[in-house]
């Protein structure tokens, strides 16, 4: 048989040694038969181990369920186990519980585990843990049968082609031109930016989906639950920030340049950005608490923070809360804000003496701001 070399060091085959990729082993059988016995001799140590300590029973159930539970779920994630494994495992779980906390053996599982009456175990079965995991494995994504992907592919591709080459040429542009070095060039650039985060966290994945296929892993759905909220409360807060520039230079045209200097404009960005992204992080801790039931379809072709946790077997009302009083305000406050300055921009020109110039004036410094509002 050959042997493969690496900077003189032989690279050994399955049948000598397994591989460990990304925390999975690989035989020279390809297969997760032999796993279950690993997986079940792991489980079956580590509950001798908590039994024999000197712990009370209480420690040890919280011991198996923050210590063991999670050691042992990471393999039943990895491998391709049936459940009926899972289900056998379960009952010798459930036995050494009911020996550490003195529950008598004819308490059924549904009474021992259940969450739906008023007397409840802070515990949740190992069979359930096993289906949350797997369903985290991947959700799908929703996408109408049509015989029509492939143009449908064409067209979204060179679509996002466009808008990627028109921002990144905007952004050259503003950074190569020294004249463009201003705080509302400094404005647009990081709209043009985030446009480009916006388009990439969804575009690709849809395109993939298109061609390839529709699941999509729950690390990756939360990651694009990330980007889509903090480009949409970004590009707000970008459109309030670039209307309260506008009325500065309005209202204080000779005090603008000390006012609004490129330095202050970056740190406003930085603080703005800053502040979005721990708002957005919120939306992902809520997620992830969460435990998500067999139904995987999502209701759009990409992940949204309202769409995944209406798929979550678990009391979602934090999520929902949360949701709607974040959303209320950035778009509350940012709306009254444009349209507060915009009023005041109008209110300013029109104030003017040759009222011709003014008009002029309020037309110039307004309409490329709201032709870019129509896009939210």
């Amino acid at each position: 048989m050959h042997k493969f070399e690496l900077g003189g060091e032989v690279v050994p085959s399955l049948v000598e040694a397994p591989v460990k990729r990304l925390g999975r082993w690989y035989t020279v059988e390809l297969n997760d038969v032999g796993r279950v016995e690993e997986v079940r001799n792991k489980l079956l140590r580590g509950l001798k181990r908590i039994d024999g300590c000197g712990l009370p029973g209480k420690l040890k159930v919280w011991y198996l369920k923050f210590g063991l539970m999670p050691r042992v779920l990471w393999p039943l994630m990895m491998y391709d186990i049936a459940i009926g494994h899972v289900e056998r495992m379960e009952v010798v779980v459930s036995g050494f519980v009911r020996r550490w906390l003195g529950v008598p053996r004819c308490l059924t599982n549904i009474a021992f585990y259940g969450q739906g009456g008023k007397l409840q175990f802070p515990l949740s079965s190992l069979t359930e843990e096993f289906k949350v995991v797997r369903v985290r494995e991947f959700m799908m994504t929703y996408l109408e049968k049509s015989s029509h992907r492939l143009w449908a592919f064409i067209a979204l591709f060179f679509i996002y082609l466009f808008i990627l080459v028109e921002n990144l040429t905007l952004i050259g542009l503003i950074v190569l031109e020294k004249q463009l070095h201003q705080p509302v060039y400094i404005f647009l650039s990081n709209l043009a930016m985030i446009d480009i985060v916006g388009i990439s966290a969804t575009v690709p994945r849809v395109l993939y989906s298109l061609v390839v296929t529709n699941k999509i892993s729950f690390p990756i759905c939360v990651a694009q639950v990330f980007f889509l909220h903090f480009y949409g409360t970004t590009q707000i807060y970008l459109f309030a920030l670039m209307s309260i520039d506008r009325y500065i230079a309005i209202r204080c045209p000779l005090r603008y340049n000390v006012l609004m200097t490129n330095s202050r404009t970056h740190k406003v960005n930085v603080l703005m950005m800053s502040s979005v992204m721990l708002m957005v992080l919120g939306f992902v801790i809520l997620l992830l608490r969460l435990k998500f039931c067999e139904q995987k379809l999502l209701p759009n072709s990409f992940c949204s923070h309202v769409g995944l946790f209406k798929l979550a077997c678990d009391d979602t009302t934090f999520n929902n809360v949360y949701g709607t009083v974040v959303t209320l305000l950035n778009t509350g406050v940012s709306l009254v804000v444009i349209a507060w300055s915009y009023v005041c921009i109008l209110w300013a020109c029109l104030r003017q003496r040759q009222r011709s110039d003014g008009v002029n004036k309020a037309v110039h410094t307004c309409v490329t701001h709201f032709i870019s509002l129509l896009h939210l």
